[in-house]
């Protein structure tokens, strides 16, 4: 049993040295949670319920008959943001697998990068929780109490608005948490697409890779804010700019992490035109110098060579530079602008009711 353990010990150890770094407290809480036996999805679903029915008890406490639907949103931006970023994790490691083709690296490496896509460092990420939470202290002390009441909906007790600061502290420390990983997580990606410019035009599926997680963190982030909007009249006073703001800055996280792709897509595809160019022109120079000299013998297969250079310039032409399919940014437009377009409905609707 000792050599045993004095192994398991050397073992852990090494694994610790390979490590570029120690994992944050909620690298070590998702490890927990992939190791029980339910899914991932499952837990963080009864750890929602859980919140929203102490949320429920906290509010029906203080003589509230209906519990408003922010209070309950509010809570659950725990669960989701910590979900939300397991999520991630789980995406980019996949995202990571499928642009393997494209690395010419060892696997010591590999697991290397992979480790730093899905492991966030300790002390940043404590530091970011507790900016996050500073920004919560400001949220608590800027807000009134009774506009925590009437516009946000909470009770009108000590219990309930002294809990809904606690639940702000833990919110904004998440978030907190959740804009730092999203900056971590695309800046590696950044890097990979910097350090591996291995591209092929024609087969285009790996380099898209990234493109799902940069769409699903943008959307993903900015489903809280909609959220907020949606159930808290009071942020319907900041107005639209407001939602441009955060719709500009989910669209903004989804394309620069994906720059790098492009700018290969780019240099590659005028690499391929420039090389096609140079045959045609050379092909085009041996047709002058046959009909100037009168040598027309074999002059179908010649003709058939620059008819086939080009078809590759048009089938270059067609490529697109863009990393990600067609419907990516269909699909990622339509999620963020969709609130924007209702809540443009409802002002609309608003006027014309009050006219």
């Amino acid at each position: 049993m000792t050599e045993i353990s004095a192994v398991q010990s050397a073992s852990t150890a090494a694994t610790k040295t390979n490590h570029p770094y120690a994992p944050s407290l909620f690298d070590r809480f998702t490890d927990l949670v992939d190791s029980f036996s339910i899914p991932g999805w499952l837990f963080y679903a009864v750890f929602a319920a859980f919140l929203v029915g102490i949320q429920f008890l906290i509010q029906w406490n203080g003589g509230t008959t209906t519990v408003s639907a922010f209070p309950l949103a509010y809570i659950i931006t725990i669960a989701y943001g910590l979900g939300l970023m397991h999520h991630l994790d789980t995406a980019a490691e996949q995202s990571l697998k499928r642009f393997r083709p494209l690395m010419t690296i060892s696997d010591a490496e590999y697991d290397e990068l992979r480790y730093r896509l899905t492991t966030l460092p300790a002390l940043p990420t404590l530091i970011a929780a507790a900016i996050g939470a500073f920004d919560g202290v400001i949220v608590i002390n800027w807000i009134p109490d009774l506009i925590k009441v009437q516009e946000l909906h909470f009770a009108d007790n000590a219990l309930s608005l002294n809990f809904n600061n606690v639940v702000s502290l833990i919110v904004w420390a998440i978030v907190g948490v959740l804009v730092y990983h999203s900056l971590h997580q695309l800046r590696i990606v950044q890097k990979i697409y910097n350090r591996h410019p291995n591209v092929d035009l024609y087969n285009l599926r790996p380099l898209y890779a990234f493109s799902t997680l940069s769409a699903q963190t943008a959307v993903g982030i900015a489903l809280i804010v909609y959220l907020w909007y949606l159930f808290a009249p009071l942020l319907f006073n900041i107005g639209l700019a407001g939602l441009l703001f955060f719709t500009g800055l989910a669209l903004l996280t989804f394309v620069l992490p994906l720059w790098g792709a492009r700018r290969l897509l780019v240099e590659e595809k005028d690499r391929r035109l420039t090389e096609n160019g140079k045959r045609q022109r050379s092909a085009i120079a041996e047709l002058h110098r046959r009909v100037d000299e009168n040598e027309l013998v074999d002059m179908d297969n010649l003709n058939k060579a620059i008819a086939g250079l080009e078809s590759e310039q048009t089938a270059l032409n067609r490529i697109s530079t863009w990393p990600w399919k067609p419907e990516t940014p269909r699909a990622v437009s339509a999620a963020l602008l969709f609130p924007i377009i209702i809540w443009l409905m409802q002002w609309i609707l608003k006027r014309i009711l009050e006219s």
